[in-house]
């Protein structure tokens, strides 16, 4: 963004940096899409996810005994029961009538 930005300012023109992005960055683009991510990003009034620096630096949260406590059931290995009587009976009930 600040190459674009610098290059914009040093009146270059779009088919220039995409050149430019493709020469020296490997980055090939047309000018269109050059153009149309410059408007998008300098329109936001926030920076795009990831582009920020963080205010503060993050750090890991500590392990508590609650996590480490926790077992994770898989919901595909329950055993099902041979005759399922409550599932269906108010559907075979309708269907009888």
């Amino acid at each position: 963004m600040d190459l674009i930005r610098a290059m914009r300012r040093g009146h270059r023109t779009w088919p220039e940096i995409a050149r430019c992005l493709e020469q020296e960055h490997g980055l090939k683009t047309s000018h269109k899409t050059v153009h149309g991510f410059f408007k998008r990003v300098v329109s936001r009034d926030k920076l795009p996810l990831g582009w920020a620096e963080p205010e503060q630096p993050l750090r890991p949260l500590p392990a508590t005994d609650v996590d480490a406590k926790k077992e994770t059931i898989d919901p595909l290995s329950t055993e099902v029961p041979d005759e399922p009587t409550e599932l269906f009976t108010k559907w075979k009930k309708q269907q009888n009538s």
